[in-house]
């Protein structure tokens, strides 16, 4: 293989396109997101047991990992891909972050935050998830982060 043909075959420079497209994969997590992005956050089985877990809740990341028996990589890729969709918002306390739906996820699309509320509901995980959680919840006396 001849130097011009690496460099066809291997181009360094990223073209426009390619950019743009790399772009698209972070997307600013203080945007709201478009319906196309949401969907496809919330085309994953873990994701939306979190946002099952989410209703109504602030939880701090360890518990989510303990409820849903995720591991702490797991966890936080699909926290990353629910915020930078939009549909969760978090918070830093010390050491540890705390997520719950973003309020303007459920103020720019009341209809989706509503029905997406439905779906979480209806999971056949939902429910033992949330008794799990307010098992732990019982067991620590905050969370269990505070015993790390």
């Amino acid at each position: 293989m001849t130097r011009s043909d690496r460099s066809s075959t291997f181009p360094t420079a990223l073209s426009n396109e390619k950019r743009i497209a790399a772009a698209a994969a972070f997307p600013d997590t203080n945007a709201m997101s478009d319906p196309e992005t949401i969907f496809k956050a919330c085309g994953d089985t873990t994701r939306l047991r979190i946002l099952a877990l989410l209703q109504g809740n602030e939880l701090c990341v360890c518990e989510i990992e303990a409820a849903l028996s995720l591991s702490q990589p797991n966890a936080s890729r699909s926290l990353t891909i629910l915020k930078n969709a939009g549909i969760i918002q978090s918070r830093k306390q010390a050491q540890w972050t705390y997520y719950k739906i973003s309020d303007d996820f459920a103020a720019a699309f009341p209809d989706l935050s509503k029905a997406l509320e439905k779906i979480c509901a209806g999971l056949p995980t939902t429910n033992a998830d949330k008794a799990l959680l307010q098992k732990l919840r019982e067991m620590h006396s905050s969370t269990p982060c505070d015993e790390s």
